[in-house]
């Protein structure tokens, strides 16, 4: 089954910095998977057991996990999925994300549109950007680490995608701490992929927050277990933008008021892009990139929407889609603009801030189905039936 573009590229040419940790080790992990490809046993542990370094490299085990569960699980049911989730307490989060964009796209591949005739390869330069390293895939673009050249070779961030200026016009519009600021936006017409270029702010996300924070199975205690997420993924050369160490998460702060100070920071993002008509659609802990510095920024603007088309709105990702996306995908009818506003932000935020308070969804979906429209329908049952309360939680507390 197609992995829909969720791994690394094969045609890469090599790194730039040829002396670096994760040019060897991207080289390595992709030689890899082509060798599990092509027929070779997909063994994540025996191969980390030979390259222990890479631990620390939570995108390239990621890519790995992946890599084995499609070789392995995807046609087993649901309990099997689970337990092999199980085997990564590390990346369970992300890794869970992944199997089900790759079940959904599976299952309704007209959604995919069509490819570019390629994406960049690591060393390639393209427009006034030379490419250093993958840092995210998924069905609608690619995010890369680059150097700017002309400009003191600064390290910025270039999404690569088919459409993505629609995405840089709503984000230009926006000025806010805690939304990714957008530097410019060109065009590769050889490509055919638009390119956004946006500020160098680390590689962690809200879902690396939630793995660290639960990896025990139980609540980290403190808030520092935020931190360590926020800086797992930083490379000796790595040069962020504002990396001044001011964040909203106090290291000794119990892990349940920097989930508030989270909240609070996203909430006031939300209410200033909704104050400008801008709907993000598609709120979810993979959108909200967490600094070295523990700040986080709003992104992912891609499935957007302005207050004068709000009718177009009909991306997001299952577990996190209000009832009237829901109800819009399980009947295949428009949505009705009366019916989006910003409460759908709300209710998707309202799911993020349960998990990262839990770790776990209020209303967990089946890996196993593979219909949209039947996990639609399941998810809108469990929301009538509601999520259990957090007053149980003794982590969490009434008040």
């Amino acid at each position: 089954m197609a992995r829909h573009s969720l791994t690394s590229p094969r045609n890469a040419a090599p790194a730039v910095e040829h002396g670096s940790l994760y040019a060897s080790a991207e080289e390595l992990v992709a030689e890899t998977i082509d060798v599990w490809r092509a027929g070779g046993e997909a063994d994540v542990a025996a191969f980390l057991e030979e390259h222990p370094e890479l631990t620390l490299r939570k995108s390239l085990v990621l890519d790995l996990a992946y890599e084995e569960y499609c070789q392995r699980v995807e046609r087993t049911d649901d309990q099997a999925i689970r337990r092999f989730l199980d085997r990564y307490p590390d990346i369970k989060s992300s890794l869970r994300r992944q199997i089900e964009v790759h079940q959904f796209f599976s299952a309704n591949p007209m959604l995919l549109g069509a490819e570019p005739k390629r994406w960049p390869a690591v060393g390639e330069e393209i427009l006034d950007f030379a490419v250093v390293q993958e840092l995210g895939s998924g069905a609608f673009s690619r995010v890369y680490l680059c150097r700017q050249l002309g400009v003191g070779q600064r390290q910025v961030v270039v999404k690569f995608a088919a459409g993505g200026a629609f995405e840089a016009d709503l984000m230009g519009k926006l000025s806010h701490r805690h939304i990714m600021p957008i530097l410019s936006v060109g065009h590769d017409h050889e490509l055919g992929l638009s390119a956004i270029c946006m500020p160098f702010q680390g590689r962690s996300t809200l879902c690396d927050v939630i793995d660290e924070a639960f990896s025990t199975g139980k609540p980290a205690t403190t808030a520092a277990a935020m931190l360590v997420a926020g800086r797992r993924r930083c490379e000796p050369r790595d040069r962020y933008a504002d990396a001044d160490g001011r964040g909203v998460v106090s290291a000794r702060a119990p892990y349940v008021e920097g989930v508030i100070r989270i909240a609070v920071a996203l909430a006031d993002a939300l209410t200033h892009a909704h104050a400008a008509g801008i709907v993000h659609g598609d709120l979810k802990p993979s959108n909200v990139l967490f600094t070295p510095g523990g700040e986080p920024l709003l992104m992912d603007f891609n499935l957007a929407t302005e207050a004068s088309s709000f009718g177009a709105l009909g991306g997001g990702t299952l577990p996190y889609m209000a009832p009237e996306q829901l109800q819009a995908m399980l009947h295949g009818d428009p949505l009705d603009p009366s019916s989006i506003e910003a409460k759908s932000d709300v209710y998707s935020f309202g799911v993020l801030l349960y998990e990262l308070l839990t770790g776990e969804l209020p209303y967990p979906t089946d890996l196993a189905r593979r219909d949209a429209p039947d996990i639609a329908a399941d998810l809108l049952r469990q929301q009538q039936r509601g999520a259990a309360s957090l007053v149980s939680r003794p982590h969490v507390g009434r008040e």
